[in-house]
């Protein structure tokens, strides 16, 4: 067991069944996968929650697709997700929530921690940065010196950089 109370995943028993069917794909090809089953496409093309995920280019089949999902439900995937959408205390080396959730939430979803609405509060944060961009665009939002911005910088305060890089990356027309 680990911290969480959730099983170990390699000692769960769908962890050998996972490792077996991966030992097996170790030396398959995408082409020998694909003329083994013609239907592969619509056997490994998988839609939820508006997302298609087409799994027909990886080195996978319907045995370790199985085993992957066993191996989730066997360490309480499932149970962990709704704990950390419900803003349960998921994060155990901070002993605090992980709200990160609440930034892709439906606008009009409500989550409410320690009396705050954190989904309110993120939405509302999310429209401000969208202000601030628009009025730096628009040339509204000037530097100290009355001169319009011509540079980004972004200054990592730890966690992923992926949020700057696709701001930098959505903005790069207007450089």
């Amino acid at each position: 067991m680990t911290e969480t109370g959730r099983p170990q995943i390699t000692s769960a028993p769908s962890f050998g069944a996972l490792a077996r069917s991966a030992e097996s794909l170790r030396s398959a090809s995408l082409s020998e996968l694909f003329a083994a089953d013609p239907t592969r496409v619509e056997a490994m093309t998988l839609t939820a929650a508006g997302i298609t995920a087409d799994l027909s280019k990886n080195l996978i089949d319907a045995e370790a697709l199985a085993a992957l999902v066993s191996l989730a439900r066997q360490t309480g995937l499932e149970a962990f997700r709704e704990a950390m959408l419900g803003g349960d205390h998921v994060n155990t080396s901070e002993g605090r929530a992980v709200l990160h959730t609440a930034m892709r939430a439906s606008r009009s979803s409500i989550l409410v921690l320690d009396g705050r609405d954190v989904i309110a509060d993120a939405v509302a944060t999310l429209d401000a940065m969208g202000e601030l961009t628009e009025s730096v665009l628009r040339g509204s939002r000037v530097g100290a010196t009355g001169e319009r911005f011509r540079h980004v910088l972004a200054i990592g305060i730890g966690g992923s950089y992926l949020g700057p890089a696709m701001a930098v990356s959505a903005l790069r027309r207007h450089a």
